[in-house]
């Protein structure tokens, strides 16, 4: 009976697995909860498979509970089971819940996948946000030993990419292929955009061309970025054959077709774009003539596009009455949207204005953007007339937050005590960054019990601060020279893998140092070097000053060690007269005694 039993078992196991192969995770999941749930034994190869698909279903949660089920159960976890996890955590953007795992594997005290070594590596580069410290965890990184996998490499090459370091980039990516790590279509398209933001458009064709030796076949995405660049550049027979070459290869071309539309509204260009617009139906890429309106807003979501001038030629020609195009709700979101990111506030309030004139009401997606514009203008009644609108709607969460956040960056905290009390009697959740907005506040007016207390009601809700908000509670404990709540932050910090950067060490070294713990100041001053940081005229004053304190403290040791030698040279003194004293007292009473003697005689 036993043996069926464990047979049945290794047989689910086997078939979550065989499930799994073949990408069939909804039906691992059902099979799991059909012998998790009929009091069957559940072994580790079947949570680990059920791990797997919960994972793949980008069910993060599911995961983390599985593991905790394996705790209550007694089931051993292995170093499998939590490389799924840690794969899970950092797919979610959890990168500090990947450290915490990749703590519980070491503890384990069994080797790691290299795929967990890389996970960690992730996480930690995504949560310290210095670029010299990343690199310095790249270089500790490679330096372990460890296959690095292609994820890894990505990210760096990004940064070179940013940087515009344009030799460092080239020899990661042929340390890449030299190491046999497969490039995918990101890292190409990361060097092809390099080499386009430096003007090398040669370069950045070769490096087109010689993907397809690299394994990586080239998808829309990689052709837009080069017919991008070609138009930019008024190179248009080039773009067109790209455009051309892309529909030889059966590419989905609709974002290519997009990107020409755009291009030629943004400058005005209204025919040539309806000349693309009409091949597009004729290839039967747009299957509606209606969606002419939306490409001819897609310009507004462009990069280039650095004033209102062009949208608003487009817009006045889309809207004139020979067309006889009536704007829907869609192009004024589309519209507002596009001047909150060029950051043009006065846009937006004209955009809304006229939407609201036409009949539109904001909806909720907008209430955030549109606070913020009006906050921004300084038009506190417009903003309070929005968060009116959706405070009592299935909408209201986001728009407290909006509101919270806006008031708090005013430092108006009066109105955010109301705001939050109102918000706690509806029982409406605060999220993460209002909080952080509101800490802040607290800080900036001095406020450290307020800040306190928030940071305690953040954690009582189950929500993770930001890790800017460590950092402001960190140094308004360390201003005010509270060394045992700044060293409880400072450890928090770097537990969520933040390096520290320079600015933040001289901060706590200034705490030390105006306490008079020379010893932490030395300490913190060998922790930085040995982070990679470089010393600066500020930060090594403050080592000066610190020795200097430590040299007047031994300088009064030394003082006090010879006033306590006199001290006692002089006890030394009283005591030899006083025995001097005594002898000539016995003396005198020795020659009194015999005169005595010879008197009575």
């Amino acid at each position: 009976m036993e043996q069926e039993e464990e047979d049945e078992e290794d047989n689910n196991g086997e078939l979550m697995k065989r499930l799994n192969d073949d990408k069939d995770y909804s039906h691992t999941i059902t099979l799991w909860h059909q012998t998790s749930r009929d009091g069957s034994t559940v072994t580790s190869w079947m949570v680990k498979e059920a791990m797997f698909a919960f994972s793949r279903q980008s069910q993060y949660p599911k995961v983390l509970e599985l593991l905790e089920f394996m705790k209550r159960k007694g089931i051993e976890v292995t170093p499998g089971h939590l490389n799924i996890a840690m794969g899970a955590a950092y797919r979610a953007k959890e990168y500090y819940v990947v450290t915490q795992l990749w703590k519980k594997l070491q503890n384990i005290g069994e080797t790691a996948y290299p795929e967990s070594y890389n996970l960690y590596f992730l996480a930690k580069w995504h949560l310290t946000t210095d670029s010299q410290a990343q690199e310095y965890l790249f270089q500790k990184f490679r330096s372990s030993g460890v296959r690095i996998d292609n994820r890894a490499y990505r990210v760096v090459i990004k940064l070179k990419v940013r940087q515009q370091k344009r030799e460092e980039a080239e020899k990661l990516f042929k340390e890449m292929l030299d190491n046999q790590v497969k490039p995918d279509e990101d890292v190409c398209k990361d060097m092809i955009m390099l080499y386009a933001k430096l003007g090398l458009h040669e370069e950045a064709r070769t490096f087109f061309n010689k993907m397809q030796d690299f394994g990586v076949s080239p998808s829309e995405r990689t052709y837009a970025l080069l017919i991008q660049m070609y138009l930019d550049s008024n190179a248009q027979e080039k773009a067109l054959e790209l455009l051309q070459i892309a529909k030889d290869e059966a590419v989905t071309d609709q974002l290519l077709y997009n990107i020409f539309i755009s291009h030629h509204v943004a400058r005005g260009n209204l025919e040539v774009a309806e000349d693309f617009f009409e091949q597009t139906r004729k290839n039967g890429v747009v299957a509606d003539s209606s969606l002419l309106l939306r490409l001819y807003t897609s310009s507004f979501s462009q990069e280039n596009i650095k004033t209102f001038k062009d949208l608003e030629r487009a817009i006045a020609k889309i809207f004139s009455p020979r067309r006889k195009v009536k704007p829907d709700y869609g192009l004024y979101e589309s519209a507002i949207r596009a001047a909150n990111r060029q950051k043009s506030p006065k846009k937006v309030a004209e955009l809304y204005s006229r939407m609201t004139d036409d009949g539109f009401q904001p909806l909720a997606s907008l209430s955030g953007i549109l606070i913020s514009t009006f906050s921004k203008l300084g038009k506190t009644k417009e903003a309070e007339e929005i968060f009116g609108i959706f405070k009592n709607s299935a909408s209201a969460p986001p728009v407290y937050n909006s509101l919270l956040s806006l008031y708090a960056k005013r430092a108006n905290n009066k109105r955010v005590m109301d705001i939050m009390k109102e918000a706690k009697e509806k029982n409406i959740s605060v999220d993460k960054f209002a909080y952080a907005d509101i800490i802040e506040m607290s800080a900036r007016l001095q406020r450290p019990g307020q800040a306190t207390t928030f940071y305690k009601a953040m954690l009582k809700e189950g929500l993770e601060p930001l890790l800017s908000t460590y950092i402001v509670l960190w140094k308004m404990f360390c201003t005010r020279n509270k060394v045992k709540e700044s060293e409880r932050f400072w450890r928090l910090i770097v537990e969520r893998g933040y390096l520290p950067d320079l600015e933040m060490y001289k901060t706590f070294m200034k705490m030390y140092l105006e306490n008079g713990n020379s010893a932490k100041v030395s300490e913190l001053y060998s922790q930085l070097c040995k982070e990679g940081w470089i010393a600066d005229g500020e930060t090594n004053n403050i080592v000066k000053e610190a020795n200097k304190l430590e040299a007047n403290k031994l300088e009064d040791k030394e003082k006090k060690v010879e006033v306590n030698n006199e001290e006692e040279k002089v006890e030394t003194h009283k005591l030899e007269d006083k025995e001097k004293k005594v002898e000539v007292n016995n003396e005198e009473e020795k020659v009194e005694t015999h005169e005595l003697g010879e008197g009575n005689k």
